[in-house]
């Protein structure tokens, strides 16, 4: 679990998925309020989260539940050499 910007007390969530067939009724908010709500009974001070750029459909949910973009990863691609 990193650590970001001195706060040890950051909980992280690492992996949440619906089923394909039950996505949009609401689960993957009742888990996002739910894990916040166990985070804070263990003294957590705020969840964080990675989400791939592309992935809409979470970034609007987690836009709406208030999370904020903190920094960015970057990456570079390095040049396949000849054999």
């Amino acid at each position: 679990m990193p650590v970001i910007d001195g706060d040890p007390l950051m909980a992280w969530v690492n992996d949440v998925e619906v089923e394909p067939s039950y996505r949009g009724r609401g689960y993957g908010r009742a888990a996002m309020l739910l894990g916040k709500r166990e985070a804070r009974a263990l003294g957590m001070t705020s969840p964080a989260l990675n989400v791939h750029g592309q992935n809409t459909t979470a970034r609007s949910l987690y836009d709406r539940l208030g999370y904020q973009v903190m920094p960015q990863q970057m990456r570079k691609p390095l040049l396949r050499l000849c054999p």
